[in-house]
């Protein structure tokens, strides 16, 4: 039988991944980033998998790093531009990028 957790888990994933898809600043795709991070991470414990607490840990390592540098990214940008945030900054937008891009694909 399938376990009502993961129904709940998988459904919250595809939400995170819509609000991603469909967001319109880098704020709205960072949550649903943040909300596939903390929908996938009870999906991974299965009996499958032989090593799924280190497999998680590696995973929210990774994830854990990049909204760190997001963060980073952003103070950084608000700073340097007296809290109005702006595109001129090409390598706190690089980072920014790199940063979500991390967190898609890890």
């Amino acid at each position: 039988m399938f376990k009502l957790y993961k129904i709940l888990f998988f459904n919250s994933m595809l939400l995170g991944t819509l609000i991603s898809i469909s967001a319109y600043s880098w704020f709205n795709m960072w949550i649903g980033l943040e909300i596939n991070l903390l929908s996938i991470i009870p999906l991974m414990k299965s009996n499958k998998n032989m090593f799924p607490a280190e497999a998680s840990l590696k995973y929210f390592i990774t994830q854990t790093l990049a909204s760190t540098i997001i963060l980073f990214a952003v103070i950084l940008s608000l700073m340097s531009s007296d809290y109005i945030p702006n595109n001129s900054d090409y390598w706190l937008m690089m980072i920014l990028n790199s940063a979500l891009l991390t967190k898609l694909g890890a």
